[in-house]
């Protein structure tokens, strides 16, 4: 076994499917003993929710998921009270 300090390596003639890096990325996490809830998706997730609470439009961040509809991109917008205190703070003179 080769450790080179990757999380995925390529192997010749091997191509890599969201089935094998997803199997690989749990391995890595159940290795690291995080949370087993954790599983490649949450990468997606957090990168979205981030995005969200930076202030990035959702139609911009739909863009870079590659979702079809808004509505499937705002799962990922979860509303918290300094979101909602910022808006309103937005209109304070």
């Amino acid at each position: 076994k080769m450790v080179t300090g990757f999380v995925f390596q390529k192997m010749k003639d091997f191509k890599l499917n969201e089935n094998y890096v997803s199997k690989q990325f749990k391995k890595s996490v159940r290795a690291a003993e995080l949370d087993d809830r954790i599983h490649f998706h949450t990468l997606r997730h957090s990168f979205a929710s981030q995005l969200v609470q930076k202030g990035v439009s959702l139609y911009v961040i739909k863009e870079l998921l590659g979702h079809e509809d808004l509505s499937t991109t705002q799962i990922y917008s979860h509303l918290q009270q300094s979101n909602l205190s910022a808006a309103v703070n937005l209109l304070c003179v």
